[in-house]
């Protein structure tokens, strides 16, 4: 009797996952818009701009010859990496599953006309998104097509893309290959040196420069990033008093920073050779540049 009971119970069940499936697959074929595992229907290659409009800001990106620009509110060059980044989570973004059909329900995943706008063009073509809120692994988001009810949740951190405009600028100071330099000129308030590559060793005045020591220093040659790009002052401006001067020989090409200390901040302004901008950098990133002649060679008493 309760082998019997046990085999109508299995075979309910079974029944019911096989009705579930078919309820589901044809929800999937009549609901609209994507199919479960579908992308956006946008091509890397194919973007020509982007539009990110929230009820604090709209910021337009625009691809100019291969490389992006903002264009709205301001007119410069966009960070390369961070649109790197950007291209990426929307072309590989995919659909895990629908959730509602429910218009009402939309303001819940923040996916209604109060939300996130993102708008990409490829060409003549634009493709309207709503872009919601995280899904409840805080690694998807809330997905909705403009004109369709539908809500869905995506693969990927879409939200993280609706930054202030001063995160897509570039602030970047120095991208070097770090086998490409071969001197680097240092002048401070205290001294100057030259650092000279000489084979496989970093030298001064004869002297072989620690490796261990020249490790964060490499580092900032192959990427030295400013955190904020001071918009109220120009190269020309500056009346904070000079603290470094680098001078970096890489390749066939010469690369000048100076660096003021701000009084009572934690910072640094920066100019770079060939820019009239002024850029904010934090003390512990300048720290690792301005070292003493004596700290570099080891022979610090």
């Amino acid at each position: 009797m309760n082998s019997n009971k046990t085999l109508f119970y299995s075979l309910a069940l079974i029944l019911l996952l096989i009705i579930s499936f078919l309820v589901y697959r044809n929800y999937l074929s009549v609901s609209g818009t994507f199919d479960v595992g579908s992308k956006l229907g946008v091509e890397s290659g194919s973007i020509t701009s982007l539009e990110l409009k929230t009820n604090a800001e709209s910021i337009l990106l625009s691809k100019k010859d291969s490389v992006w620009m903002i264009t709205s509110p301001i007119s410069e060059p966009a960070d390369p990496e961070k649109m790197t980044e950007i291209i990426r989570l929307i072309t590989e973004a995919m659909m895990v599953a629908p959730i509602s059909e429910n218009p009402e329900k939309q303001h819940i995943f923040g996916v209604d006309s109060l939300g996130k706008k993102l708008i990409v063009s490829s060409g003549s073509e634009e493709k309207l998104f709503w872009v919601g809120n995280p899904g409840p692994d805080m690694i998807s988001t809330y997905i909705r097509k403009d004109g369709q009810n539908e809500v869905m949740i995506f693969t990927g951190n879409l939200g993280s893309i609706f930054s202030p405009v001063g995160e897509f600028r570039n602030k970047n100071l120095l991208k070097l290959q770090p086998d490409s330099v071969g001197k680097v000129e240092v002048t401070s308030t205290i001294e100057s040196f030259v650092m000279v590559k000489d084979s496989a060793d970093w030298l001064i005045s004869g002297l072989k420069i620690d490796p261990e020591k020249l490790q964060p220093f490499v580092s900032s040659l192959n990427r030295l990033d400013a955190d904020y790009i001071a918009d109220s002052l120009s190269a020309k401006s500056i009346n904070y008093p000079q603290s470094l001067t680098l001078s970096i020989t890489s390749g066939n090409q010469k690369h000048e920073l100076k660096f003021y200390k701000i009084p009572e901040r934690m910072e640094y302004a920066v100019t770079r050779s060939g820019s009239d901008k002024v850029y904010l950098i934090s003390d512990w990133k300048v720290d690792r540049l301005n070292k003493s002649k004596a700290y570099w060679t080891g022979t610090e008493k």
